[in-house]
């Protein structure tokens, strides 16, 4: 998954939903956290 457009985003302090955990989900979640996003996984 190319994430490149998402790197101006601004996710500190945001509540996220992620569905599904393939390898783009993992990925996702991943990249969501680290830049501070609160993340929630359904599977």
């Amino acid at each position: 998954m190319n994430l490149d457009r998402l790197v101006d985003l601004d996710f500190a302090d945001k509540r996220v939903t992620v569905v599904g955990l393939g390898l783009e989900g993992v990925d996702t979640v991943r990249y969501l956290a680290s830049r501070g996003a609160e993340v929630t996984v359904s599977d």
